[in-house]
């Protein structure tokens, strides 16, 4: 039976760590403790709400900006409730993106 392999650098060195790894850096909701965790977290139903690309130290955005695809699910819900915009049954962020473009045609 094999030993189990692990992703790692030059022989000897520790494993690499976020190296174009499908991480990304985002920000706890309940602590605004920054950390790195797997890209596909913030698209899903339950792990997505728990964090946030946007630092929450930092002020709002420009009111005037559009969502894009950098936005986590939670921000997108929220421009769409702010700006009276009916998401249907759009579930995931390119659902949302999409009704949000139909009602805001660019």
């Amino acid at each position: 039976m094999s030993e189990p392999t692990t992703n790692t650098g030059p022989v000897g060195s520790e494993p690499l760590i976020g190296m174009n790894n499908g991480q990304v850096e985002a920000f706890a909701v309940t602590t605004g403790r920054r950390q790195s965790i797997p890209k596909h977290w913030l698209d899903h139903p339950v792990l997505g709400k728990q964090f946030t690309l946007t630092d929450p130290a930092e002020k709002p955005s420009d009111p005037t900006e559009k969502p894009s695809t950098s936005w986590n699910n939670d921000r997108i819900t929220d421009y769409a409730a702010a700006h009276d915009i009916d998401l249907g049954d759009a579930t995931t962020k390119a659902e949302m993106l999409t009704a949000i473009d139909a009602h805001n045609p660019a």
